[in-house]
């Protein structure tokens, strides 16, 4: 059976095997080709100890005031991992539980790995920060970025862009989030490419000057993208999977799909609170279709919101960009305080959500059929949940969660000394195919 499973991902075209799967020290490798995710090992019964009742219930309790169908929890203590857990169903009409493994879309938290995969190119020096993006003399100076308004466009660089101050507006709503009016407007059809939207929003004029004013933009980070496709050659999905996740050992993060049909086998089912809502289908087919499958394009939001990822391997992440000193991070020192430092505005933060007086950092995500918060505590903690359900009351889930997670958390005597990232017992234990997943 073993043999048959490496023979499949050794054939499969998103995984092949190379030697040390596990990125298991500090230092993050230098090149590797995907193995096998390090969560197909990981089942719930390892995150069993005193006290972790507390967590289970605290998710559990969220899950049940807002009806949420399935959530994936992880928990980092000084570098190691200690509980990583499938709560609920990943597919409910077909009782599917959610496993380690499953994967889920995490809305805008792929903002966080857009400003990390910037800041590598920064300290590569491939890029600055105070560079323009606009214009013959900025990054995007293709020729069909050249045709604006506003000559304003050319002082927005990549900085303001990271910081929501670039000056663009979602007073009459998020082209992002409508491309059939922006297909229609550019006589284009549908399904749109990043440069369409940037081509778009090009012809209209900033709301601000570039760098005086705090605005949350979508765009901003699909621009982003482009100059991450411009400066490295390479498709943004693939310069982060090879540059920065493959490294780390992370192999099973991805731009997720739109349509439920398209999704990974492993990936799970998205859900609304009060039931799903009907959206015109972002293929150009003019069906209605649930806006959770096919009515949101996935892919269009990429850098944005597009990426999917299990709990553990979005927490390995975490641990390369928190600061502490157990795991070496991908970023220097320099960055990492450069991202949770306010720039122009008080909460304009590099990825990051926000940073309260106690150093705590959190990055969220939202949108129909998911939320997702991540948490990184200064006394050395990181924890991650992830829903596949909305609700209407974002703010209101999103409080709810930190209150309850904090408190299990510190609930917790003693954390186990284990890593489930990197546990020498489970080197016998043979990978599940997605398929398989209990």
């Amino acid at each position: 059976m073993i043999l048959f499973i490496l023979l499949l991902l050794a054939g499969s075209g998103d995984f092949r095997l190379s030697s040390g799967v596990i990125a298991d020290g500090n230092e993050p490798k230098e090149s590797v080709t995907p193995g096998i995710p390090v969560s197909w090992k990981i089942t719930n019964d390892y995150s069993s100890f005193p006290a972790s009742n507390n967590i289970d219930e605290a998710v559990q309790h969220v899950m049940s005031r807002y009806n949420i169908r399935g959530a994936s929890v992880a928990i980092a203590v000084k570098g190691r991992l200690v509980y990583a857990k499938g709560l609920g169903y990943a597919d409910a009409e077909n009782q599917t539980a959610v496993s380690p493994a499953h994967l889920f879309r995490i809305a805008s938290v792929s903002k966080l790995i857009t400003a990390v995969a910037i800041m590598k190119l920064s300290e590569e020096g491939k890029l600055r920060l105070d560079d323009h993006v606009f214009g013959s003399s900025g990054i995007l100076n293709d020729s069909m970025y050249r045709i604006y308004r506003d000559k304003r466009y050319e002082k927005i660089t990549v900085e303001h862009l990271l910081r929501h101050v670039a000056g663009f507006s979602t007073r009459y709503g998020d082209p992002a989030f409508n491309p059939q009016a922006v297909a229609k407007i550019l006589h284009k059809e549908l399904p749109l490419k990043p440069s369409d939207l940037i081509v778009f929003a090009l012809h209209y004029p900033l709301a601000w000057y570039p760098g005086h004013r705090y605005a949350y933009s979508n765009l901003g980070y699909i621009i982003l993208g482009e100059v991450i496709e411009k400066i490295t050659h390479m498709p943004y999905e693939q310069f982060v999977q090879t540059q920065i996740l493959y490294p780390l050992g992370i192999y099973d993060m991805h731009i997720g799909k739109s349509f439920l049909a398209e999704r990974y086998p492993n990936e799970v089912k998205y859900y609304e609170q009060y039931g799903p809502r009907l959206s015109p289908a972002v293929d150009g087919s003019d069906k209605q279709v649930e806006r959770a499958s096919g009515g949101i394009d996935i892919p269009l939001l990429g850098p944005a919101g597009g990426w999917i990822a299990s709990s553990p391997e979005l927490a390995m992440l975490m641990l390369r960009i928190d600061g502490f000193p157990e795991k070496l991070d991908i970023l220097n020192s320099e960055s990492i305080a450069a991202m949770t430092r306010a720039g122009y505005m008080e909460d304009d933060l590099l990825g990051w959500m926000g940073k309260d007086k106690d150093d705590n950092w959190w990055r969220t995500g939202t949108m129909t059929g998911t939320v997702a918060h991540v948490m990184r505590r200064s006394d050395n903690i990181v924890w991650i949940v992830i829903l596949n359900t909305s609700s209407p009351r974002r703010n209101a889930i999103h409080s709810e969660i930190v209150r309850r997670m904090n408190a299990a958390i510190d609930s917790v005597q003693s954390w186990p000394p284990y890593d489930l990232l990197n546990p020498p017992a489970f080197t016998s234990i043979s990978p599940r195919m997605p398929g398989q997943i209990q």
